[in-house]
């Protein structure tokens, strides 16, 4: 099973990947944890990503996703796995389809929350910077590959309202 879940930025997109993969019984992974990983143990693109760290350069996208297409690449993505805030980009989005077809493989759902955005500003003190997931979601809405899950539902958890997204789709 392999799934991206998207959503604003601190709205808890980890959390709910973290919940899901328990459940489906696979590794979730974001770009931040796979890049650290990817630095500690030194991989090829471990070191081009450390370098352009050490030269005081933002991280360019070609590097990230030479990072997260190395990490998938890995004993432990082969069998699927929860991807979250990746892709962050329609460029991004093109790649990973690319790379999972070059093995032909493909995600098998996109699950995007929302209305977290709303609740996120209300409660933070601090602004935030907001990025929109709409043009990746808007990628795989086009594919028809996009579930869009109500995070703010009333009747269930946000894990269990997934759980039953996917089922609706028949992906679980």
């Amino acid at each position: 099973m392999r799934i991206v879940i998207l959503g604003a930025h601190l709205t808890g997109i980890g959390t709910q990947a973290s919940m899901l993969a328990k459940t489906l019984r696979v590794p979730q992974f974001s770009p931040g944890d796979i890049l650290r990983d990817a630095i500690d143990r030194q991989t090829a693109a471990g070191k081009i990503a450390q370098q352009e760290i050490r030269d005081g350069a933002l991280l360019c996208d070609d590097t990230i996703q030479m990072v997260v297409i190395e990490r998938l690449d890995g004993p432990d993505g082969k069998d699927g796995f929860i991807l979250h805030e990746y892709p962050e980009t329609v460029r991004q989005a093109v790649a990973l389809d690319q790379t999972l077809r070059q093995k032909r493989l493909r995600l098998d759902a996109v699950v995007e929350l929302t209305g977290l955005e709303k609740f996120t500003k209300d409660c933070l003190a601090e602004p935030t910077p907001s990025q929109s997931v709409g043009p990746v979601a808007n990628y795989y809405l086009n594919q028809q590959r996009l579930i869009v899950v109500d995070a703010l539902s009333d009747y269930n958890p946000i894990s269990k309202e997934i759980c039953n997204a996917l089922a609706l789709n028949d992906i679980v």
